[in-house]
């Protein structure tokens, strides 16, 4: 949540499963149906619409589908292993070194954090 406050959207996956199909609205959360295939998705943000937390997210379906495009997901409990693999770029900035892919990845995240 931290990398979406400071550098804005990430990119996960999910595994879809019947029931997404026929999501409207809402926080969405698995209820029924099988696993049919695994779906790459934007996250934008987060919030909580009563307790209920969620991750606002950008579906790539078209604006016609669900929210406008987008979805409310559960959020905190890894709903439909949303939450196993979460990614976000590093920008280019000419200013700090480069590093190449074997490099100790936690000393490029220390320099560039701070």
């Amino acid at each position: 949540m931290k990398e979406i406050m400071l550098r804005g959207p990430v990119e996960a996956a999910f595994m879809v499963h019947e029931d997404f199909l026929q999501y409207k609205s809402g926080v969405y959360f698995h209820a029924w149906g099988a696993p049919m295939s695994g779906h790459a998705i934007r996250i934008l943000g987060y919030c909580k619409v009563g307790d209920v937390p969620y991750w606002l997210i950008a579906n790539s379906w078209n604006e016609d589908w669900c929210e406008k495009g987008y979805v409310r997901f559960l959020r905190g409990c890894n709903e439909c292993r949303i939450e196993d693999d979460i990614v976000a770029g590093l920008p280019y900035l000419p200013t700090i070194p480069q590093y190449r892919y074997h490099d100790d990845l936690a000393a490029v995240l220390v320099h560039l954090l701070g």
